[in-house]
């Protein structure tokens, strides 16, 4: 307890599974449960613990003890973390082989068919509207490709604003499959300094999980809000199946995974989202009614200021 909590007396077993109590006392035959444990140098991580009784010969008699095999799940959960970017990556260059080529001469034949329309024509205005529709798509592949971009030693300037509306843009066909309307509240731009990359997968993260959490459709929405303080708050808030009060405690912990519309998931999605927004010194929280949804919240640091943007 004190290793591994940081505690000066044993961990309350009513409160914790404690192998000791479980084995020892009760008599359990092998115990398996997740945790989170202090490390050397005081940092909390998500463990997966493995126990089991034994019983050693010391100075002539035998003592009954526990054995515990101790699996680090933060660093399991990178590797996965890395080994998602990895196939994301992959797909984006096949996509943007696939897709911009065909579109970017398209683009340009359009262009060259617009300049003999007359201003002002009906073919004029459905060219426009061609241009516009492919322009989108472009933005859906570039979208994806950035977001497999790995994170960077150095922040930059982020725009969590334009970071929420293209990742709403690049789930609108599961938006419009799961009957779910969604939106942004927010100023016009908001910047930080972050890791673009990281931006972007936390709110896809949190967006993903709430149409896993809607399949008869609902409400998702995006608000993103700047404080005096210099402190910026990102709901993400839906209108699903809510979590029970049981699992709240549990919903950031690696490969924890409850999905309501039936599909399978490795787990790690929340995990990633606390991940992010701990590695930027903020905080995220889940407030939940079951029938009503969920609200995420996250609490990050100072925008950027406007001095430094490039």
């Amino acid at each position: 307890y004190h290793l591994t909590h940081g505690g000066d007396e044993p961990c309350p077993s009513t409160m914790q599974p404690c192998p000791v109590v479980r084995l020892l006392r009760q008599g359990e035959s092998g115990l398996r449960f997740s945790d989170r444990h202090q490390g050397a140098g005081g940092e909390m991580r998500n463990v997966e613990v493995t126990a089991a009784p034994i019983r050693l010969p010391v100075d002539g008699e035998i003592v009954e003890g526990v054995i515990e095999v101790i699996r680090d799940l933060d660093r399991a959960m990178e590797i996965s973390h890395q080994q998602r970017l990895t196939e994301i990556a992959l797909l984006a260059n096949g996509v943007a082989h696939e897709i911009n080529t065909p579109l970017s001469s398209i683009s340009l034949a359009l262009g060259a068919l617009r300049e003999e329309m007359p201003e002002g024509g009906e073919s004029r205005e459905l060219a426009d509207l061609i241009e516009g529709e492919i322009q989108s798509c472009m933005q859906v592949t570039e979208s994806l490709m950035r977001l497999s971009l790995p994170a960077s030693a150095i922040v930059e300037a982020v725009d969590l604003v334009t970071v929420a509306r293209n990742t709403l843009r690049l789930v609108r066909p599961n938006l419009q499959q799961a009957g779910i309307e969604a939106e942004v509240i927010a100023p016009e731009t908001l910047v930080i300094e972050a890791h673009d990359s990281d931006m972007r997968i936390l709110l896809l993260n949190l967006v993903v999980n709430a149409i896993h959490a809607m399949p008869e459709g609902g409400t998702l929405t995006i608000e993103i809000a700047g404080h005096d303080d210099g402190s910026v708050t990102v709901i993400v808030a839906d209108t699903g199946v809510g979590i029970a009060p049981d699992d709240l405690e549990d919903v950031f912990l690696p490969f924890w995974t409850q999905r309501q519309d039936g599909t399978a998931g490795r787990g790690l999605g929340l995990a990633i989202c606390r991940q992010v927004v701990e590695r930027m010194d903020g905080q995220i929280k889940v407030a939940s009614e079951l029938g009503k949804g969920a609200r995420f919240t996250i609490q990050l640091g100072k925008p950027a200021d406007n001095e430094i943007i490039e």
